[in-house]
Parts: C-alpha cells; sequence; structure tokens
C-alpha cells in the first residue's frame, strides 16, 4: 500500500527522491526496519526513485512532525464521525486540509474495512 501511494505521488509530480519521516515509538521502530528497510519507489516513468528514511523522537518538538500529527489526527476525527454516524459530510478541518485545496496537492485514501483475522496479539 505505501509503495502504491509513493508512486501515485511520485507519477503526479517531478520529484528527484522522497522523505518518508515517521515518528519514533519502540514498536514501530522494529516495524518499520523489517518491513520498510527495503521500500524503493518508482518514478512516474518507471526510473527508481530514491527514499530518504527518517525516524524523529517526539520529544524534539519538530514542528512538520507536529503538522503531520495534525493532518493524520484530522483524517482520523473524519473516520469516526462517519463510522459513528455514517454521515459522510466532511468535519470543518477535514474539508480545510483534504478538500478545499487544488486537487494536485492532496493525495489520501479511505480505509473502509479492516478485517483482524490475521493479527496476532
Amino acid at each position: 500500500m505505501l509503495r502504491r501511494r509513493g508512486e501515485d505521488i511520485a507519477g503526479a509530480h517531478a520529484l528527484d527522491s522522497m522523505a518518508l519521516i515517521v515518528e519514533s515509538s519502540q514498536r514501530r521502530d522494529r516495524l518499520l526496519q523489517k518491513y520498510m528497510s527495503d521500500l524503493a519507489l518508482k518514478d512516474g516513468l518507471g526510473n527508481e526513485l530514491p527514499v530518504h528514511k527518517h525516524v524523529m523522537l517526539k520529544k524534539r518538538g519538530e514542528e512538520r512532525l507536529e503538522g503531520a500529527n495534525y493532518v493524520i489526527h484530522t483524517a482520523g476525527r473524519q473516520t469516526l464521525k462517519r463510522m459513528r454516524t455514517r454521515d459522510n459530510s466532511p468535519r470543518k478541518d477535514f474539508n480545510a486540509i483534504f478538500i478545499s485545496v487544488p486537487k494536485q496537492l492532496v493525495s489520501a485514501f479511505d480505509v473502509d474495512v479492516v478485517s483482524l483475522q490475521d493479527v496476532r496479539w
């Protein structure tokens, strides 16, 4: 899924590389190493696109990480609203981030089904 999303973005924009920045956590760091250490993307022409992978500590207060948190929490609140109320109308914050901006600046997908069949606790 991540590779496909990255390649969708790379295909729509003239990029010479892409950065993947993730907030650090003990559990997440192990999963990142296991599943994303070999992540490779192709640009819109099929050429390999370098991916710079970074893990940032939350305690640094990095503005870009805080901005990313705001975006993902906005998407999460929209999803919760839809799940709890079956109301698909956008919240004001969701509209401001995902809908009211030019479409070429937005890349998002909606998860409407999650299966716990293969999850191991």
